[in-house]
């Protein structure tokens, strides 16, 4: 299953965004999608100072949360760190306001400076067809799902074998 597979079918670039690309750019493009789809989020996009282009180099939106998945607050704040290289490395997504902790049973990965982060799709799944947005999305599904995991300490759906101390599949450890 490729990451394009994950995300909602009008978050993944197609034929048509494809067109759009070449006639403005994969940044004009996918700020359009997230506009379009993830207004509710309350996207802020973020710049590195020095930063004159049209690139973004982060994002942050707010998740709020059902009740349905007892979350112990009634939102979270997400910030995505978009890789200089992308859209052909995938971005990490963090909590700002809120304590997620590695588990090789909690869908979490470790960064290079040991922070924990989201583990919604493999690196390997990543296709030039995802999008900011999908990952925006898979990102709130993501959170409910960590309510009832914290809560049950099974993760609802499906998932991968994830290496006990890095959290990768494909481990260098």
């Amino acid at each position: 299953m490729t990451g394009s597979s994950r995300m909602p079918k009008e978050l993944t670039l197609g034929p048509q965004e494809y067109r759009l690309i070449e006639q403005t750019s994969r940044w004009q493009v996918e700020l359009d999608m997230i506009m379009d789809n993830c207004e509710d989020l309350n996207p802020e996009m973020k710049k590195k100072p020095g930063n004159n282009t049209d690139r973004i180099d982060g994002l942050e939106y707010t998740v709020e949360l059902d009740e349905e998945c007892k979350p112990d607050q009634n939102s979270v704040r997400l910030r995505m760190i978009i890789p200089e290289d992308y859209p052909n490395s995938l971005p990490r997504v963090y909590p700002v306001d809120y304590n997620i902790y590695f588990d090789h049973k909690n869908h979490t990965y470790r960064d290079k400076k040991g922070e924990v982060h989201m583990c919604m799709l493999f690196e390997e799944d990543w296709t030039e067809d995802c999008t900011l947005a999908g990952l925006m999305v898979l990102s709130a599904i993501w959170m409910h799902k960590w309510m009832v995991w914290r809560r049950e300490k099974q993760w609802p759906g499906k998932g991968r074998a994830h290496c006990n101390r890095c959290g990768n599949v494909n481990c260098q450890c």
